[in-house]
């Protein structure tokens, strides 16, 4: 089973994850809660391909019936219908 989560804006780095979890007992090593790794503070500057955040593609500004479904599915995740 596949679920979506939307976050309010997408991080640059691990550095600025809202799901990393700084480890007390060792200031070198980081928890992150979606992939269950555990990240060296050197590891922190880049999302790698083990992150399974994505950016949410951008509005077709096609018209035709793809697109009218295509932007009606991404309003909905993003909580814009009417």
């Amino acid at each position: 089973m596949k679920a979506i989560a939307v976050f309010d804006g997408m991080p640059e780095n691990c550095k600025e994850c809202c799901v990393r979890i700084n480890i007390e007992s060792s200031k070198a090593i980081s928890f992150c809660a979606l992939t269950g790794l555990l990240l060296k503070i050197s590891e922190l500057d880049v999302i790698d391909g083990m992150c399974p955040l994505r950016p949410l593609p951008y509005k077709s500004v096609w018209e035709n019936d793809y697109s009218d479904g295509y932007n009606a599915c991404l309003d909905e995740i993003l909580g814009e219908t009417e």
